[in-house]
């Protein structure tokens, strides 16, 4: 199995995003292939992170896929449209139907790479099960009421059927429902809308999950910690640092596995991997000065207590929620 690991990100929690998919890659027993058009994040990513062997570099296939993107998509997503192309143009070039595609720059699951191998796993047989094309974590279809279909961590089972449909892309599919923006995810999700692909999303029961790229969108940046469990998705962010309890009903048709995950593990991951939101609270802190952003609870905490506390409060908050 393939694990393509999308990268572009150059901040601090991304060396740990990206280390966390090596070892679950290893653990799992399959080969890596960085998409990256960086040379600099290359080396610093050589340098940084531990490899168990020397991996697959290569970079968006501009040339190849340029009539699959311009046009098609707004244009401050080509970059991010031509990375993740690249992984399907490569698995069809090398007849390679199934394979794991990653955000593995902002993406950080709290649990061990053990049981995340477990829960890939488990992912795999039931899309075969199922005959799903496209079988992701749900980051954003819960949080969107299965409005919004996003990739993220995502296992492709029919890479061909599906760049297919993006090697000949609908020209009128922006007229089919409103969107956020014109990009990759949201194609997909009009091709699931449409029934051209068969497209679900997963999630493990009481698993903690950190999306970094929430954390730079001055909307959604306390929606940058999940926790799923008990049918619904919290935000411990919002939690620990407002008067109540945030959540979102985990939609009826994202599919549930339950790896026994305990709290105690959960929390102790939960704990090591907050400190990786120091660089987000220091944005927000120079944020704040410049009136740029609506989050009034991590700005009133910054504010009065500075980075660090205001970080460990929401640690000491969040491991008295659960």
């Amino acid at each position: 199995m393939k694990f393509y690991l999308k990268v572009n990100l150059e901040l601090h929690f991304s060396f740990r995003c990206v280390q966390y998919w090596i070892d679950v890659a290893h653990k799992y027993g399959g080969g890596v292939i960085f998409v990256c058009d960086k040379s600099s994040l290359k080396k610093s990513i050589i340098e940084r992170c531990h490899f168990y062997e020397s991996p697959k570099w290569m970079p968006s296939s501009y040339t190849a896929l340029k009539n699959c993107v311009d046009g098609f998509y707004d244009e401050y997503w080509y970059k991010a449209g031509y990375a993740h192309l690249t992984s399907f143009f490569d698995a069809t070039e090398n007849d390679n139907e199934r394979f794991w595609n990653i955000d593995a720059d902002d993406t950080l699951p709290c649990i061990v790479p053990e049981k995340m191998v477990m829960l890939l796993r488990q992912a795999e047989t039931y899309a075969e099960k199922k005959d799903l094309d496209i079988f992701s974590l749900d980051m954003h279809e819960s949080r969107t009421n299965h409005y919004h279909f996003s990739y993220g961590i995502s296992y492709i089972r029919s890479s061909k059927k599906v760049f297919g449909f993006y090697k000949n892309t609908d020209k009128n599919w922006k007229t089919w429902k409103a969107i956020g923006s014109a990009n990759v995810d949201w194609y997909a999700t009009y091709l699931r809308d449409t029934g051209k692909i068969r497209v679900q999303s997963f999630y493990a029961e009481n698993l903690w999950f950190i999306h970094f790229g929430l954390l730079y969108n001055f909307e959604l940046a306390l929606h940058g910690l999940y926790h799923f469990t008990r049918g619904k998705v919290y935000l411990p962010l919002y939690d620990s640092l407002g008067d109540g309890k945030m959540y979102f009903s985990i939609h009826s048709d994202v599919v549930r596995f339950d790896l026994g995950i305990t709290d105690g593990e959960n929390l102790k991951n939960v704990k090591e991997m907050l400190f990786c939101l120091i660089p987000a609270f220091n944005f927000f802190n120079y944020s704040c000065k410049y009136k740029k952003q609506p989050l009034q609870v991590i700005q009133k905490s910054i504010q009065n207590d500075g980075v660090l506390i205001t970080i460990k409060k929401c640690i000491r908050k969040i491991l008295q929620i659960r």
